[in-house]
């Protein structure tokens, strides 16, 4: 999904929610906003944290998108794996903190929606949706002689050939 969506998505929710847990709606917003702070993280991993443009992270990220048939695509988003979800869940209860817990509702809230973004367009299988589950599918794939990696190189070598279009990127 679209930072976009998120944002109209999260927001809506919180709105929605402010009656019921007051000011906590605004970190359920900031929940289901931020966790897409991986996509930038993945991106800079790849490139070596040689190039920090958030421009050519969304070119990048287009470029991945260009690549969802091939078979060797995998793709690996920390903050999306069910174990971050169950980490952040955890401390919640544990500390007893509503914004924390907050939070916690608008990473769900989140992770539901690019769940059945993903299943829409019938690419879920392209998301790892837990470290084991990647660690696992890696090692399957490179078994098979497929490499993850490079879809991601490629991606890099072609952002440089993407515009950016309303907020998705365009050959």
């Amino acid at each position: 999904m679209r930072l976009t969506d998120h944002v109209i998505l999260g927001g809506f929710a919180s709105v929605v929610l402010y009656p019921a847990i007051g000011v906590d709606a605004a970190f359920l917003f900031v929940g289901s906003v931020l966790i897409d702070v991986d996509h930038y993280l993945e991106y800079l991993y790849h490139n070596g944290f040689r190039d920090f443009s958030v421009t050519k992270m969304f070119r990048y990220h287009g470029a991945l998108m260009h690549s969802w048939g091939r078979p060797d695509f995998l793709n690996f988003e920390a903050f999306h794996t069910a174990e971050f979800v169950m980490a952040l869940f955890v401390v919640s209860l544990w500390t007893g903190s509503a914004p924390l817990f907050a939070v916690f509702l608008g990473l769900v809230l989140h992770v539901i929606c690019d769940m059945a973004f993903l299943l829409r367009l019938n690419i879920f299988r392209l998301r790892a949706n837990s470290i084991i589950e990647y660690i696992i599918r890696k090692k399957r794939f490179e078994r098979m002689g497929l490499r993850p990696a490079a879809v991601h190189e490629d991606a890099l070598k072609g952002i440089s050939r993407l515009k950016i279009v309303d907020g998705l990127a365009e050959k």
